[in-house]
C-alpha cells in the first residue's frame, strides 16, 4: 500500500511530537479492545501510517486477531501484506495502539523507540511503552 507524502508527514509529526521515554513496560498476551493499527509499506520503513480504528486482540507471536479478521503473522519480511500488523525483520509488531497503550519494540534507551518505529529497526521483545 502506498502512503501519501501528506500522511507520511502528519505521521512523522505525530511520532516526533511524542515525548521522551524513560521506562518500557513488558506487554501483556490477549488484551482485547479498539485499537489504532500502525503499518509500514515495506519498500520505505519510515513512511508510516494509520489505516484504521478497530477491536482488536494483541498476541505475543506477532499476530493481531480482531472480530473481522483471521489472525495475522509477521512472517513476510517487513510487513504482513494484510495491513493489519506491521514487523520488523525479527517478526516482531513495530506499532500498535492498543487499550490506551503503544505496543513497540523495545529499545534502548526508551526515547529511541520512536525512531525505531520510523526506521523499522530491528530489536528485542515486545512491550508496551507509554499510556495514551
Amino acid at each position: 500500500m502506498r502512503f501519501t507524502t501528506t500522511t507520511t508527514l502528519s505521521t512523522l509529526s505525530l511520532f516526533v511530537a511524542l515525548p521522551t521515554l524513560s521506562t518500557a513496560t513488558p506487554c501483556k498476551a490477549n488484551e482485547v479492545g479498539v485499537g489504532y493499527t500502525y503499518v509500514t509499506n515495506g519498500q520505505t520503513p519510515q513512511g508510516a501510517g494509520v489505516l484504521w480504528i478497530q477491536p482488536t486482540i494483541f498476541a505475543t507471536d506477532c499476530g493481531i486477531l480482531s472480530s473481522s479478521h483471521k489472525s495475522h503473522y509477521c512472517d513476510m519480511g517487513w510487513d504482513d501484506p494484510s495491513g493489519i500488523v506491521a514487523c520488523d525483520k525479527d517478526r516482531k509488531a513495530t506499532g500498535v495502539v492498543l487499550n490506551g497503550r503503544h505496543y513497540g519494540n523495545c529499545y534502548t534507551p526508551a526515547s529511541w523507540i520512536c525512531a525505531a518505529w520510523l526506521w523499522g529497526k530491528a530489536s528485542a521483545e515486545m512491550c508496551c511503552i507509554r499510556d495514551v
